[in-house]
């Protein structure tokens, strides 16, 4: 019986070396794949679902069926026409970063046990923090993604402006703020009447009139307003709230102010990007997710805070089992900057990959999706029944197919219809989202994988699908 659970050297190198082909041989045949890989609950269970093995089994049969049938059985969010979501299109250096470092084992929580990695993460977010234009004071941590990094800024928050839980504070955030911020905020024990949602403009941004109204009546009524969320990029339509002006009415009621740049603030690296993101540098908090713009695998987010020492003040215990990796002045040790104690090395991936490929590469491949959603936009224009509904932000493009003879209500159904078709095909992935009542089809194009013949086969079967369930001719 093998208690220490290792193998030989041989055994382990055919494997690895087995592993890496599968990883290669799925990013090489990546475009030719169906994008959604849907398996019945049925006949996974009836596959999988068996007693705890109690004997050892062979690891090339094992291997095998993790690969043809497991991995089969996923959607890839890293394909050229998954344009759903917010797509996670990774790359092959932060994948064998994220080997590295599982292979290692890297507790990357303390000086003491990652020295190395804890200053390659410490490094990687003097990068963001520079590149949002964040004060020299500032930094971060890594986390799983924007959920939990968005949580975390909230309870930064809380903490540095009311010291504690206070029943008569108040949060603001727009109508199309991520799900996150709601989720967070009741985690966090906020109750209903705390949680101000604000109507967006035609733009989708938080309409900046009606905050300051609605601040201004809160204090009257001996309400505590301590934290606006504003949001660099949303889900929907990738629309970026004021910064600038929202920046100033928190200074103006010394308020803490939260930007969710999950999905937008990572396009800070290009030119284009700057442009779109005016005002970030104001920010108290700022969450990024490198495993979107920044093209990492997934569980990659971070938070960046305008005072570092404001992470420390919230998060910091010093348990007596821990008195040992107390750390230096100028050492640093990352579990006291958030909740979670072991943690796995998040940075290792986004700093291998920007030294391997350079960030000039990642700038090309920013602009990359935002000439895509450009190109979407200009396409879509020019085709019969099709309409425009929000133009090409930061990535995005929303439309819908809208022929003339078709109530409010059928044209939702008929856009719905469109998309389900769509997914039948496997061809590509485009969902819909609703938009003040209106359904429409959303692509974010951002993988920079994707060409523009992807995009072309795209829109015409889109096209192709609308003419057959409506009788009409393009």
């Amino acid at each position: 019986m093998n208690k220490e659970l290792s193998l030989s050297s041989a055994e382990m190198r055919q494997l690895g070396y087995q592993v890496i082909d599968i990883i290669i041989d799925h990013f090489d045949s990546l475009p030719d794949k169906p994008v959604l890989n849907i398996g019945s609950p049925e006949s996974l269970r009836a596959q999988f679902d068996q007693a705890l093995p109690e004997q050892p089994g062979d690891v090339d049969s094992v291997l095998s069926l993790v690969r043809d049938q497991i991995l089969k059985n996923i959607s890839h969010g890293d394909h050229p026409r998954f344009f759903a979501f917010i797509p996670g299109p990774s790359n092959f250096v932060g994948a064998m970063a994220d080997a590295l470092a599982a292979g290692f084992n890297v507790c990357a929580s303390n000086w003491l046990e990652a020295s190395g990695p804890a200053e390659i993460e410490r490094i990687c977010i003097r990068w963001l923090c520079d590149l949002c234009a964040l004060p020299p004071e500032s930094g971060g941590t890594f986390l799983s993604g924007g959920s939990m990094a968005n949580l975390t800024a909230i309870a930064v928050a809380r903490h540095i402006k009311l010291g504690q839980a206070d029943s008569s504070s108040q949060v603001y955030y727009a109508d199309q703020a991520h799900m996150s911020i709601s989720r967070g905020l009741r985690v966090l024990g906020f109750a209903s009447h705390q949680m101000t949602r604000i109507s967006t403009n035609n733009s989708f941004r938080m309409d900046t009139d009606l905050l300051r109204t609605r601040i201004e009546q809160d204090k009257k009524e001996g309400q505590l307003p301590f934290c606006v969320i504003a949001t660099a990029g949303t889900t929907n339509t990738g629309a970026v709230d004021n910064l600038a002006v929202i920046a100033e009415i928190c200074q103006a009621n010394n308020m803490w102010l939260h930007v969710d740049g999950a999905f937008g603030a990572g396009a800070i690296l290009s030119v284009k990007g700057q442009q779109q993101l005016k005002g970030i540098e104001l920010a108290d908090s700022i969450t990024i997710d490198p495993h979107k713009w920044l093209f990492q695998p997934i569980e990659t987010g971070c938070l960046l805070v305008r005072d570092q020492r404001n992470l420390r003040q919230t998060f910091d215990e010093s348990p007596e089992y821990l008195s040992d990796v107390d750390a230096a002045d100028e050492e640093i040790n990352f579990y006291q900057h958030t909740v979670q104690l072991t943690r796995q090395t998040r940075a290792l991936k986004l700093w291998m990959s920007l030294h391997v490929f350079g960030a000039q590469a990642f700038r090309e491949a920013i602009d990359s999706g935002f000439a895509n959603a450009e190109y979407i936009e200009n396409r879509i224009s020019g085709m019969t029944d099709w309409e425009i509904v929000t133009r090409a932000n930061l990535g995005i493009v929303t439309f819908r197919h809208a022929p003339a003879d078709y109530s409010a209500t059928e044209l939702n159904e008929l856009n719905q219809s469109i998309s389900d078709r769509l997914s039948e095909t496997n061809l590509a992935f485009v969902a819909t989202t609703i938009l003040k009542g209106v359904k429409t089809l959303r692509m974010c194009p951002i993988n920079p994988r994707t060409t523009r013949s992807d995009i072309d086969n795209t829109l015409a079967q889109l096209d192709r699908i609308a003419s057959d369930i409506t009788g009409h001719l393009s």
